[in-house]
């Protein structure tokens, strides 16, 4: 065997290196012989066409063996199928992304399944379009490659978002898949979504305000993350475009039953961040966009700003605030936190939002935590019945009205 940095002939250096090997440096002449040697060397003329030959026909093995393991990728067996895929997601992805993109213009929603598994090891700027169109196609499938792109990933999903302002994902609109999707990939991606909430294109400003309030679908998003969300989503109250309005509106709005999460959500932090961002404004359209988000909160301190706003000089304000009514949750009389251990509130968590309550300036919030929650094991959650509102540390309530459902 000819010697070759691989063992192997096949291979341009180790084709290069047997001829080396074979035929000695002479003049180039086929008539030339080696002094002491009986064989000639390979004209150059000769050698050449070979070697350029050898390493096409080399180059075109390398490409086609990406599309062959993809072929292997919808194999019935699932040993097959292994194979492929953990070859695939070794090879260089400058081989494997070209390919792979290709395939899924033509696969079904299985194939593409697991096309995309591919793309996970090899994410790269340009899968941005495909995965995108992929996405549109089979209900937000790929999203998770866009986890992997960064801030790139941001910025392509809001790049696309202008012609696709209409498009669906699924059940969701375009805007609110892709800003949601943005805000999952990382803080550099949300800082690019920060940063649109002021853009140009008014689509572009609305799937940014979606990126926003899904900060707490992150399981590390910390009380200050939370805290600036809610403050970013309700400034866009203000904005110029009735449409941007109007998804911010949507996105203050508390659910109507209360809520069914574990974790603390943009609204849980809303109340208090509406009533400064009322005192701040003077346009008497924009108050009344405020106060009528804030109407859907029943907190404690919604009643007394509201108490605090019937003397107002504006009749639409006073009117708001006078026939301001605590929104009511059908939820259950008493839950008992040791009956419902997965809950997601630890005894720390409760402990630490009574104290909060305790030391609170509102009588309420004080009273509230002496008279309802001062039994240690047990979370007391208000009936119907008691016409009375929602507190601020719902958020905990609802994580164990929904755990004990189960």
């Amino acid at each position: 065997m000819p010697p070759s940095s691989n063992g192997s002939l096949f291979s341009l250096e180790g084709f290069i290196t047997y001829f080396v090997f074979r035929f000695p440096k002479t003049p180039f002449s086929s008539s030339a012989a080696v002094a002491g040697r009986g064989d000639y060397c390979l004209p150059a003329a000769l050698l050449l066409p070979l070697c350029m030959s050898f390493a096409s026909s080399g180059l075109a093995q390398v490409q086609d063996k990406p599309q062959a393991l993809i072929h292997k990728l919808s194999d019935a067996d699932p040993t097959v199928r292994g194979e492929a895929m953990r070859t695939l997601e070794t090879m260089p992805s400058a081989l494997v992304v070209p390919k792979v993109l290709e395939a899924l213009n033509t696969a079904d929603k299985d194939s593409a399944m697991r096309l995309v598994k591919v793309l996970v090891h090899h994410p790269d700027p340009t899968e941005i379009e495909p995965l995108i169109a992929l996405a549109k196609k089979y209900d937000g499938l790929g999203s998770e490659v866009f986890a992997l792109l960064g801030a790139e990933g941001a910025r392509g999903l809001l790049s696309a978002v202008t012609k696709n302002c209409e498009a669906k994902v699924g059940a969701k609109d375009f805007p609110a898949w892709a800003g949601e999707t943005a805000s999952g990939i990382g803080p550099k991606a949300r800082a690019v979504l920060k940063e649109q909430l002021t853009g140009e294109q008014p689509c572009v400003r609305k799937t940014a305000l979606y990126g926003m309030a899904a900060v707490y679908r992150i399981r590390d998003a910390n009380r200050d993350e939370l805290e600036e969300a809610a403050e970013l989503v309700i400034a866009r109250l203000a904005d110029s475009d009735g449409d941007v309005i109007e998804t911010a509106e949507r996105l203050l709005k508390p659910e109507e039953d209360g809520g069914t999460r574990y974790n603390a959500t943009v609204e849980d932090f809303a109340p208090e961040r509406l009533m400064k961002f009322f005192n701040a404004q003077k346009d008497p359209a924009l108050r009344k966009r405020v106060l009528m988000a804030l109407a859907a909160y029943g907190d404690p301190s919604v009643q007394e700003f509201m108490d605090h706003l019937a003397g107002d000089s504006d009749t639409a304000i006073q009117e708001i605030a006078q026939n301001y009514v605590p929104p009511k949750y059908e939820e259950e009389d008493r839950v008992h936190y040791t009956e419902s251990p997965q809950s997601g509130v630890t005894p720390s968590e409760k402990a630490e939002e009574i104290e909060h309550l305790r030391q609170s300036s509102n009588p309420p919030d004080r009273v509230s935590a002496r008279s309802r929650w001062g039994n240690p094991e047990t979370f007391s959650i208000r009936p119907v019945s008691s016409n009375s509102s929602r507190t601020p540390a719902s958020a905990y309530a609802r994580r164990l009205r929904k755990a004990s459902a189960r």
